[in-house]
């Protein structure tokens, strides 16, 4: 259950937005300029939070972007090496038969 308190003097109603619980602990609106700051405090976190993100993404994409760079290179150092293997694991014309090509 949530109460409000109003009273009244001298012809100006005047309302305490103070809120309390059934267990007596005040509500939001007990002081309007606390709830301002601390509105303005939790938006300034969020946005570092949101700006904490998009960082470590972006951090994150250029490491992909390196790693795969980095494995792009090694395929084709390994496709290099597999090649030239492969021409000099080929007999010549000129190797006798039974010989292995060196």
């Amino acid at each position: 259950m949530t109460t409000t308190n109003q009273t009244a003097t001298n012809e100006t109603t005047v309302i305490d937005s103070a809120t309390t619980t059934d267990d007596g602990r005040h509500t939001k609106g007990v002081r309007p300029e606390t709830d301002y700051v601390l509105d303005e405090a939790v938006g300034a976190f969020a946005r570092i939070g949101l700006m904490w993100a998009r960082h470590g993404i972006g951090i994150g994409r250029s490491a992909l972007e390196a790693s795969a760079l980095t494995l792009r290179t090694t395929a084709d150092v390994l496709r290099a090496v597999s090649d030239r293997l492969e021409v000099e694991a080929k007999p010549t014309d000129a190797t006798p038969a039974g010989s292995t090509a060196r």
